[in-house]
């Protein structure tokens, strides 16, 4: 089974929960959605820095999302490539010990939130903030990081789920 194939199938693991679920107290007409289970997912990105200088690279990280309750989680991050210095990874060592994601309403999409879920212009001056989403049923990652409400830097690559 490859990465995509597994991810898919969380995703229908998850619809089988949700349709288990819908007699449970739950209206029909009111659908719940829930989070997807543990997923450690295998990326590969590029990223471009614009700030405080030019820069590109690529590389390869491992990421783990884990739900905690209602439509939220931690994802924490591991094994990122050296050489990859432009990961928004590289501006929020904290998030290898955890930070956290949010859920999509149709359940297809995670919000990474680093350090915190929080807008550009909550941070402290000279502090980064990121915002990543990863697609769950194309396994896409597109993350925008920023420093003083002004963008950092870029990227973009394919997660897939698996050891």
């Amino acid at each position: 089974m490859n990465g995509r194939s597994l991810a898919v199938a969380a995703f229908v693991g998850l619809t089988m929960f949700v349709a288990a679920d819908a007699g449970r107290g739950t209206e029909a007409t009111e659908p719940r959605v829930g989070i997807p289970p543990p997923v450690a997912w295998v990326c590969e990105t590029h990223a471009v820095v614009v700030a405080p200088e030019a820069a590109s690279s690529k590389g390869v990280f491992k990421l783990r999302t884990t739900p905690e309750s209602g439509e939220a989680g931690v994802w924490v991050f591991s094994d990122l490539q050296e050489a990859h210095k432009g990961s928004f990874l590289a501006l929020h060592p904290g998030c290898a010990k955890g930070c956290a994601y949010s859920v999509t309403a149709n359940a297809t999409r995670l919000d990474l939130w680093a350090p915190k879920k929080v807008a550009p212009s909550g941070m402290p001056k000279g502090e980064p903030m990121t915002v990543a989403t990863l697609d769950l049923t194309t396994g896409k990652l597109r993350a925008s990081s920023f420093i003083d409400n002004a963008i950092a830097a870029l990227e973009q690559g394919t997660c897939k789920a698996g050891e």
